[in-house]
Parts: C-alpha cells; structure tokens; sequence
C-alpha cells in the first residue's frame, strides 16, 4: 500500500505503484528519488535528484529510475508560490540537486513521525525566503480555510458565492487572481484529499464519495483517475 501523509498545504506520498496514466491537476509536484528519478513531463525525460513539475502539466512518472517519494503541495500554498518564483519562472518543470540521498534508501523502513521531520527539514533547505507581504482579499482567504475545513464540499460555486454574498462571476474571478486556480479546481482538489484520508482511515471507499461531495462512488473513481492518471484503489493497493 502506498503511505500518504497530509500535513497543512502539502502532502507526503511515499508510492507503491508504477503503471500511471498521462494526467495533469492543479497541484504542484516535487518528485524525488536515489539517486537520479524520472519524470516525463509534457513528453520531455526528466532525470534529476529531484524534480519540480508545474501545475497543470501533463507528466508520467518514469518506469526506469523510479521516484520514491513525492510532494504534492496545495497550489495556494506559499510553497507553490516560492516553487514558481525561485525554480520554475514559468517553465514546466525544473530539476534541482539535494546532496543527502541516504534518507530515502530506507524510507520504507522509517515512522510517518522521521519522514515528517525529514521532509520539513527538506523543505526549509529548498525554499530559503519567506512568503512575501503580498496584499490578497481576506474574504478569498477565508474561504480557502472554509474549504479545507470541508465546509463547502456539498455545495456549488453559484451556492458558494450566495453564502458569500459576492456575485458568482465575481468570486470566481477575485479566486482565481488571488490564488492561481479556478474556485470549482480548488474545491474538487480538496474533496478527493478528504477521500483520501477517508479511505486511508478505514473507511469504505462509497462513504468517503458521499461524505465528500462526490455524486457516487463512480463519479470519484472517474475524477480520482482523471486527476492522477491512477485510481483510488490502485493506489491504496
């Protein structure tokens, strides 16, 4: 079974599986390997230490050098945003060099507690500046945390915006300039993170559709696949 441990605005995947669909999701990658992994991204071979891959870039993990551990950080994270102005500057992808491999040689073997504690470590060396004081809409803001609290997930954009009280052609716009994804992108990228910590905590994969939001358990499996070029179970196998 592949490990994925979700912390505030990223989650930690540690994977089991290899055959992958092409996809693309508003999510922002960091691929990471021993040694050098590979990435196909946008039909281009990657091979790096480790390796950025923009959202919403159509990219495969590679079958040769396989990549044992990945990153997928919330796109309105300051993660995201660091990614995008220190490495990626509008390219697709971008590979980078971390000199300490001998983490991840036997990161099967460590507690969520070391791999937590490896990956912030990882990260603090990775992006060495702060968020920068960039004004944003505060009602946008707090939106973002209603949604990651799951507030919204059996709601539409249209009911979304009336609970608001911003018109729907307004919110979708101020979402959209405040955080770089679509508000309906976001709010779909939240309900199959809540699937998937559903499912991972023992529960059956249709509760986890209903509690989300989805329409039916088809509905997640067709999004889920879609999404991440695997699906719900194949992962979780």
């Amino acid at each position: 079974m592949s490990r994925i441990i979700f912390q505030d605005t990223y989650a930690i995947v540690i994977p089991s599986f290899v055959e992958v669909e092409v996809h693309s999701h508003s999510m922002l990658h960091l691929f990471m390997g021993v040694g050098a992994c590979d990435v196909v991204v946008d039909m281009e071979i990657v091979s790096g230490d480790a390796i950025f891959v923009a959202s919403n870039t159509e990219h495969i993990p590679g079958k040769e050098n396989v990549c044992k551990l990945f990153f997928l950080f919330d796109p309105t994270s300051s993660y995201a945003e660091q990614a995008k102005t220190l490495y990626l500057k509008e390219k697709s992808y971008c590979v980078i060099d971390i000199a300490d491999k001998s983490f991840l040689n036997r990161i099967e073997e460590k507690t969520d507690e070391e791999i937590i504690a490896f990956s912030k470590e990882l990260l603090e060396r990775i992006f060495e500046v702060s968020e920068e004081g960039i004004k944003k809409d505060e009602r946008i803001l707090k939106l973002v945390e209603d949604i990651k609290r799951g507030k919204y997930f059996h709601q539409s954009v249209a009911e979304i915006a009336s609970d608001v009280y911003i018109s729907e052609s307004r919110l979708q716009h101020l979402f959209k300039e405040t955080t770089g994804i679509t508000l309906k992108n976001y709010l779909l990228m939240k309900q199959m993170e809540y699937c998937y910590k559903l499912v991972l905590a023992g529960n059956s994969i249709t509760y986890a559709a209903m509690e989300a939001g989805f329409a039916s358990p088809a509905h997640l499996a067709y999004t889920c696949k879609k999404q991440t070029g695997i699906s719900i179970t194949a992962v979780l196998k």
